[in-house]
């Protein structure tokens, strides 16, 4: 500003983004931590224990998927804990079944025992002692049949078929629901190994547009502005290796009012929600609502910041 190549509200603004950065730096770091401390917890680990964490840029990746998605749908389904367990559940059910089928039949049994009489006596008359020992067996063969009982073995029956049924369509619903995961898991991952080629050209064109706006602004050719946003630029770029999108924002030129957005690009469907919620609102419906309001960076949010900026700078 005092060599005459920025203005007053262009250094606040620089003042404004080096502040903004500092306190998102520290927001990374407590998320970093807290993602150390879920990690450990889903461990089963002390969160003190120092983790090695291997850096993604040193991982190569595959060129292309060698399993089929059919390979892969059935390799989930016999992986999967939860499915042997709704499994097992099934089984379970159906052994009530066969158990309370059974019991409508009639039982055979056999019973029996063995024992003896065991003594001695003395005759008065001759004084002689005698003994004795007779051994006793005895076999039985039982038939029962129970004919009725209040319908008590009807509603059993009935009890244990609503159970499998029940078990039957957990288990129909969860593997449905393994199909999609896997189905979508698996397009997912054959796009972004797509846009993973397309996304180290636009990250190196990220990197040599960074280069040359620092260059002009060591040269005295861009403002500071312009070199913070080349490195917000590049920062989201190095994140999400994607820069192909748009936000345009319509607002009255009088009111401030926001009358509608479009965007599109990696993204737009999570971040369009914020401008159809500050144009439900009466109290925030304000062009100047995004320019007041600090955003997470480098996110996709923040564009909403920076096409607000842009707005409100045409106006003056």
């Amino acid at each position: 500003m005092n060599a005459g190549l920025a203005t007053q509200p262009e250094v606040l603004l620089a003042r404004q983004e080096r502040a903004r950065a500092a306190y998102e730096v520290e927001a990374a770091r407590r998320g970093v931590e807290d993602a150390r401390a879920t990690l450990a917890e889903n461990l089963g680990i002390a969160p003190t224990v120092q983790l090695r964490v291997v850096e993604l840029s040193t991982l190569t990746l595959p060129a292309n998927l060698t399993d089929s998605v059919e390979q892969t749908i059935d390799r989930a389904l016999a992986q999967r804990p939860d499915l042997a367990a709704r499994l097992a559940t099934l089984r379970a059910r159906e052994a009530d079944i066969r158990k309370a089928n059974a019991d409508f039949l009639p039982t055979f049994s056999v019973a029996g025992n063995a024992g003896g009489n065991i003594g001695r006596f003395t005759t008065q008359t001759t004084n002689r002692t005698f003994g004795y020992a007779e051994p006793t067996y005895s076999t039985f063969l039982l038939f029962s049949w129970k004919l009725f009982d209040g319908f008590a073995r009807h509603h059993a029956m009935h009890e244990a078929e609503a159970r499998q049924g029940e078990a039957a369509a957990d288990l129909s619903a969860l593997q449905l629901q393994v199909l999609r995961e896997v189905w979508k898991a698996y397009a997912n991952v054959k796009a972004a190994l797509l846009q993973h080629e397309y996304a180290e050209v636009l990250l190196k064109a990220s990197q040599d547009a960074y280069d040359a706006t620092s260059k002009g602004y060591g040269a005295g050719l861009n403002s500071i502005v312009e070199l913070l946003t080349a490195e917000r630029d590049l920062a989201r770029a190095q994140m999400t290796e994607e820069r192909v999108g748009m936000l345009k924002i319509i607002f009255h030129a009088e009111t401030m009012a926001v009358l509608g957005v479009h965007c599109f690009g990696d993204g737009a469907s999570e971040i369009v929600h914020i401008g159809q919620t500050v144009m439900a609102s009466a109290d925030i419906n304000d062009i100047r609502y995004f320019t007041g309001t600090t955003f997470n960076y480098p996110t996709m949010a923040e564009a909403y910041r920076v096409a607000a900026y842009n707005g409100i700078n045409r106006l003056t």
